[in-house]
């Protein structure tokens, strides 16, 4: 089943997503010259990646090859075909865009 995670709607903003059996800190910034959120994450202290930018339709942590995150991927999918890039206004619950995750085994039945 995937995880819909929370993007908030704020330009700048932290929180703590449990996946894979660990806590991981997600940042989101807002970047208003390209008009879209780049994502930080962390394990702890230890930075997985940072500003890896969100764009709709694609699987953005399966570009790296990343040890603290190799359980799932992160994607940011389109929910609702409005014509609209995926912006600050759009992504998140009850909105055309939301960042999903999607477990390995998860993957491996599509």
């Amino acid at each position: 089943m995937p995880l819909f995670i929370n993007v908030p709607d704020s330009a700048n903003a932290e929180q703590v997503v449990s996946l894979g059996g660990s806590n991981y800190n997600f940042k989101f910034s807002y970047n208003s010259r390209d008009q879209r959120f780049r994502l930080s994450i962390y394990l702890g202290e230890v930075s997985v990646i940072e500003g890896m930018k969100l764009v709709e339709s694609t699987t953005p942590t399966s570009k790296y090859d990343l040890a603290d995150f190799d359980h799932g991927q992160l994607f940011l999918m389109r929910i609702e075909d409005t014509g609209q890039a995926a912006t600050r206004d759009n992504i998140g619950f009850d909105k055309p865009y939301r960042l999903t995750y999607l477990t390995n085994e998860e993957l491996a039945e599509l």
